[in-house]
This record gives C-alpha cells, structure tokens and sequence, in this order.
C-alpha cells in the first residue's frame, strides 16, 4: 500500500500543478457530484419523468452507498491529505494543497464520489437510451458517460481526498451495483411496503453491527473523523454531514420515507391518471424547490446526535415528499391550469 499511496501522492502533486489554474472548476465538479445530490436532485428528478426508472435510481444509489459504507469501515483506506503528512519524510514526499472541500471525516476507499456517479449515471443513460430516437446515440451517450466518470474521479483527485486505485475501484463497484438493480429491476419496481421498512432495518442494523464490531475488536470505527480533525488545515473545512454515520441515517431515512411515500394514498391516486409532460416537468420542479428549501434548514452542530437525528428525520420527510407530494402537487397545479383554460374557452 505503500507504494500505491507514494505514487498517488506523486500523482495528485502534478495535477495540482498542471491544472493550478481550474482550482474553482475542480472544486465544482466535486461539489455538484457530491453522494447526496443522488439522493436530493437526481433521484427525484428522474422519478418525476420516469416512476419506474426513479425507483430503480432510488435502489441503485441506496445500496451503493450502503455498499461503500460497508466497504470503507472493512478497508480502513487512507486519504492523501491527511497520508501525506503523516508520511512525509519517511517517503520524501511533496507537499499537497487542502481545499475547503478537501476535508471529508469518511474513510478513503472506495471513493464515494466515483462510486455513486457510475452507478447512478449508468441508471440514469440507460433510461435516456429507452427512447428509440436516441439509440443512433448509444455511442456518444456512453462516451459521456465515461467522460464524467474519468472528469469527477480527476476533481477527487486533485482536492486530495482521494488516491487514483481507490477512484478506480469505486468507478468499478458502481457499474457492478448498477447493473446488479437492472438485472432484478422487476423485483425492485414491486417492492411492498415491507420490503422498503425491512430493507431499511436490515441496512441500518447491518451498518451499525459492522461498527460496532469493529469497536468491538479494538478497532476504532471513528479513526477517520480524529484523522480529519488532526490533520486538516482548517477546522472550518470539517463537516460531520459526510461522516459514515450520518451517510447512514440519509439513506436509510430516504429509502424508508420513498417507500412509504410509494405506498401512500397520494401515490396510490397517481397511478390512475396519465402524466403529461407538463405534470412530469412540475413534479421535477416541486422537487428541485423543496431540495433548495431544505437547504436554508441550519443543522444542528452543537450535538452529533441531534446532528444524525436531523439527517434521518429530514431525508425521510424529502423521500415522502418527493416519491408522494411532489407528483400529487403537480396533478392538482396541472388540473387547475386545465380548468382555467376551460373556463376562458367557454366565457369566450
């Protein structure tokens, strides 16, 4: 690992030095790829044109960020901002720039990051390439595909919060996660009420048990966020809201309150009405609003387990909203601009 590790800070040293000029660009791509935009744009947003391509979406990016939960407690992988410090002059190593998004609590491998955009895109192309027009533009389409892949593993890169083997491995395990919900996407459009309350159990005691196992041993599940703390270069860059456990409590809360939302009377009256484009439009609309909205809500900081509490309770209240509320919103929006039309025919 060593020797991974020495190269991948070599590696990160020279992207920051050739790419010194697209700082804010790099900065960019992380943000706007970040784990929970899968969850609080991509997913509702999808869903909103498609209800079984977004429950597939909901699937596919719940089980990768389960998957790379689990993986990352098991993998104990470094990350090069706070490794190349630590190892500096054992290994001569050159020094690399910290950014305010650097400073992530979690474990380092797999990346998150790469994980969740190849699952979530793959998903998300496969959709698109369901329109027949757009077959003639399978080739091009998966070229984007692998474009952003490479494009947010390269930002990963260069803000030191990742090394290249653990991008790599990420970008792998989420076509693998991906490709695994399409297989069995019949059984994840038909999941009952049980099947979202048990999956949401199972994950969030499976999560907690492999923590606590770890303690358990003598392994300090929380090593990563003490990392964090110590060799970040300012405190303020530290957020406890990408740490494992409140990773946990957000797609655990979102799949349960999804789930519930899809088995509510709400939903249960869309599926008896045609979505028009204007309906589709208007539900992804609602959602986007409600994600932005939620977004003004200030965390509570002064207590981390208020702090996880807040994360469980709001991603489960988003996924209601945005599986149940949101369509059924956009149905009445629709229906009233349609009477309003009547009306002004008929009066005319």
């Amino acid at each position: 690992m060593d020797l991974l590790h020495t190269f991948g800070v070599h590696s990160i040293f020279t992207l920051q030095n050739v790419f010194a000029n697209y700082t804010q660009a790099m900065i960019y791509i992380s943000s706007i790829l970040d784990p929970k935009y899968a969850f609080f744009i991509y997913t509702p947003v999808l869903f909103a044109f498609n209800f079984q391509s977004g429950k597939h979406l909901l699937w596919t990016t719940v089980l990768t960020e389960w998957a790379n939960q689990i993986l990352k407690w098991f993998l104990f992988g470094d990350r090069p901002y706070w490794w190349s410090i630590e190892n500096t002059k054992e290994f001569d190593l050159p020094p690399l720039k910290q950014f305010p998004v650097t400073c992530e609590t979690g474990p380092g491998s797999p990346s998150g990051h790469a994980m969740v955009t190849s699952a979530i895109f793959f998903i998300i192309f496969d959709y698109i390439l369901m329109k027949k027009q757009l077959q003639k533009l399978r080739i091009p389409i998966w070229a984007i595909y692998i474009l952003m892949i490479v494009t947010v593993s390269i930002s990963r890169l260069y803000i030191s919060a990742h090394f290249p083997h653990q991008v790599v491995v990420g970008a792998i395990l989420g076509f693998a996660v991906a490709n695994l919900v399409l297989k069995y996407r019949t059984k994840f459009e038909h999941a009952t009420r049980s099947n979202y309350i048990l999956t949401a159990l199972f994950l969030f005691s499976s999560a907690l048990a492999t923590y606590f196992t770890l303690n358990l041993i003598g392994l300090d599940g929380n090593w990563s966020v003490k990392k964090a703390i110590q060799f970040c270069k300012h405190s303020e860059w530290i957020h406890l809201n990408n740490s494992p456990l409140f990773s946990l409590m957000r797609y655990v809360g979102f799949l349960l309150g999804f789930g519930l939302g899809l088995h509510s009377p709400f939903y249960k009256q869309l599926q008896r009405l045609h979505f028009t484009l204007r309906m589709k439009f208007t539900t992804a609309l609602v959602s986007v609003a409600i994600t932005k909205l939620s977004e003004l809500i200030v965390e509570p900081k002064s207590n981390v387990y208020m702090l996880y509490a807040f994360g469980f309770v709001m991603s489960t209240v988003l996924g209601f909203i945005y599986s149940a509320v949101a369509p059924w919103v956009a149905t009445k929006f629709a229906n009233k601009l349609v009477y309003r039309k009547t009306s002004s025919i008929e009066n005319c």
